[in-house]
């Protein structure tokens, strides 16, 4: 059973690129509570894994994402949330809403769920991209995508701690358009658009690059899907 804490400070309008000072102020005015709220270990280095402790401007409130043990540990800061440092401006936080979920994520063989990119998507590492940016064809740069898609929703659920049936396998279906973000000072390649899906997956988790500081939140979508 997976636990999801969704923190929100509705009263509040920040920029999108503003997730990464979130994260900032939240990993060192609560250090001592967890690495996991800023995604790094004691000696400095940076926490490899999926990111339980996730922040977002999700059309322009600021929002943390907490699962399982990042759950547990917005829990116990709520109470001492009352105000947010960015960019030297204190901002009051008394006004926060918090909300505790539980379910199953899971991979069916007869169900399918579509999912809209609420930021841009980076789904490629140094050696997917090369393959997509020099494609011919638009079959081939959708293999790659779909590759990198199933990738990083393995590393999801990898992440949970939810290991998959054998002979269970995720299916992709990728509607996505290029754009560009910037990163520590770079212009890299992102993704807008859509996914269709065999995985019932969290809302509003990040997948990709950058899931920590707000890229590639993802919201499920309501309906049912006959097909594809």
């Amino acid at each position: 059973m997976t636990r999801q804490t969704t923190l929100t400070f509705p009263e509040l309008k920040l920029p999108r690129s503003d997730g990464h000072r979130l994260r900032g102020y939240f990993g060192n005015a609560f250090r001592e509570h967890s690495p996991l709220l800023h995604n790094h270990l004691e000696d400095g280095t940076l926490r490899n894994g999926y990111p339980l402790v996730q922040y977002k401007m999700i059309r322009g409130v600021p929002t943390i994402i907490g699962l399982n043990e990042g759950a547990d540990i917005l829990l116990k800061i709520f109470a001492d949330i009352d105000e947010i440092i960015i960019a030297d401006q204190t901002l009051d936080a008394n006004a926060k809403d918090l909300r505790f979920d539980k379910y199953e994520p899971n991979v069916y063989p007869d169900r399918l769920f579509a999912y809209r990119l609420e930021s841009p998507y980076q789904a490629f590492n140094q050696e997917q991209y090369p393959k997509w940016r020099d494609a011919t064809t638009d079959e081939e740069r959708f293999a790659v995508a779909q590759r990198a898609l199933t990738g990083h929703l393995l590393m999801l659920f990898k992440g949970l701690d939810i290991w998959l049936e054998e002979g269970r396998r995720i299916v992709v279906y990728p509607t996505f358009r290029p754009t560009t973000v910037g990163m520590k000072g770079q212009r890299l390649t992102a993704f807008t658009g859509s996914f269709v899906t065999n995985a019932d997956l969290p809302d509003l988790v990040g997948i990709g690059k950058g899931t920590s500081r707000g890229f590639g939140i993802i919201r499920k979508l309501s309906g049912r899907i006959e097909g594809l």
